[in-house]
């Protein structure tokens, strides 16, 4: 089976994230979480209208998160859209010893990436977790190395999992709770966004 290459779908899925933040008339919820020099960088953001976006970061295996005023969490995401080689790890990676959200990486930026829109009356999400390098020898390296965890020919497992569609008929409710009426925002944006269920479950049950 052949690696795959994330190189071009990582780029588009860039120019989704930007184009649902210009959007107002849309609703979109994005989370990256960034593993890079022994640290991890979150952001946890609502795009539309109103927008909101919590900044965070912490020690790779440390529990608690701290707010990230001075930026530094964008410029790692910046960063990491940036890189020319991309693969990604399948959910094989969450179990094994070498999980990629609990190591400490000197040569590669691990990012969690999960992105949920609705368009028309379809719901599209994703959600990936990439390695991502700035030069070829040190992916190679890392490909030899991990070869029996990273994705190959798009078979990423049931818990990782590239741009899927659901009709809103079929939508269990759960998965949408997000896309009440201004997002619950005023009510409720402490819990989304913070360490309580809501928005943030989906990356808490897989980094913490």
């Amino acid at each position: 089976m052949a690696l795959t290459n994330y190189h071009f779908y990582v780029r588009k899925l860039r120019f989704i994230i930007d184009e649902k933040r210009r959007d107002e008339t849309s609703a979109a919820r994005i989370q990256i979480t960034l593993f890079r020099n022994g640290l991890s960088y979150q952001s946890s953001e609502f795009a539309g209208n109103p927008s909101l976006e919590v900044l965070r970061r912490r020690p790779i295996l440390s529990d608690c998160w701290e707010v990230d005023l001075d930026g530094q969490t964008k410029e790692e995401i910046e960063r990491f859209f940036a890189l020319p080689e991309i693969v990604a790890y399948s959910e094989v990676a969450l179990k094994h010893e070498r999980n990629p959200m609990r190591t400490t990486h000197w040569d590669a930026t691990v990012a969690l990436t999960e992105v949920a829109f609705f368009g028309g009356d379809t719901f599209w999400e994703q959600r990936m977790m990439f390695a991502a390098f700035a030069d070829p020898i040190h992916a190679d390296f890392s490909k030899a190395r991990d070869q029996d965890i990273l994705v190959h020919d798009h078979k990423t497992g049931a818990r990782f999992f590239e741009w899927r569609s659901t009709s809103a008929g079929n939508i269990d409710p759960s998965r949408t709770t997000w896309f009440d009426d201004d997002f619950g925002l005023q009510k409720r944006s402490s819990e989304t966004l913070g360490m309580e269920g809501g928005f943030g479950a989906p990356t808490r049950s897989l980094v913490e």
